[in-house]
């Protein structure tokens, strides 16, 4: 008998350890096949984290963790994309100094798993950007971006902090658009509990798993606008 998976939310452990897993992979075939950008937005306890880590085994060409799946009964090619999966609920945020400095050293950590040094870059766009070029070297870089929102929901008593550490979010946001601009990213996955919180315009399109509905303007991509801030980067 198959465990129920209470405790997990990687999903080679729930594949390899024999815990119970709903096949939702023709749902993510019809997501990476029709879009490259995304935006999901769900409560907490929700799937997401799962779904992220589903997302990197797939985009890593790890055909085996599927065999006994839709989609590796598909005409899915199973391409080899280099991946950049990042948590940001797992990042120190009680500064933006302290934010940055994580997501730095994150950012460093998946350089050397590829054998790409970005050590020597000082800021963050710089590490980022870098760590992009270099992998699209190998191919088009896929991100995985799981909980955005975590620094600023836990700062909401303390806007000073939460805005700082939102303008090191937004420059990091704008360097992922322009490293897609130049052709370097295969696709990009986000999620998040809150739409409120990313103000800047982006390209990544909101869906909803039931019917993959629309919700932002597709002439400017805008994800989220708060009323205040308007204006696109």
């Amino acid at each position: 008998m198959k465990r129920l998976p209470v405790d997990v939310s990687n999903f080679q452990t729930m594949i390899e350890d024999n815990y119970l897993y709903i096949d939702k992979t023709k749902t993510i075939y019809d997501l990476i096949t029709k879009r490259r950008l995304y935006f999901l937005s769900r409560p907490r306890r929700f799937g997401k984290s799962l779904l992220i880590s589903t997302l990197k085994e797939l985009f890593s060409g790890n055909k085996k963790l599927f065999k006994n799946l839709w989609i590796g009964k598909s005409d899915y090619k199973w391409p080899k994309h280099p991946v950049i999966q990042l948590d940001f609920s797992n990042l120190n945020f009680e500064t933006s100094e302290k934010f940055e400095i994580g997501l730095s050293r994150n950012l460093e950590k998946i350089g050397i798993l590829f054998g790409v040094d970005i050590s020597k870059e000082s800021l963050l766009n710089l590490k980022l950007q870098t760590l992009i070029e270099e992998l699209s070297k190998k191919n088009r870089v896929v991100i995985l971006i799981d909980e955005y929102d975590a620094p600023l929901l836990n700062n909401l008593n303390n806007q000073d902090i939460a805005q700082a550490i939102q303008k090191v979010m937004k420059l990091f946001f704008s360097t992922i658009k322009s490293m897609d601009a130049f052709g370097h990213i295969h696709a990009i996955f986000i999620t998040g509990v809150t739409k409120d919180n990313l103000i800047y315009c982006s390209p990544y399109e909101p869906i909803d798993f039931a019917d993959f509905c629309i919700e932002c303007d597709p002439q400017n991509y805008a994800m989220t606008i708060s009323p205040d801030h308007p204006e696109c980067f």
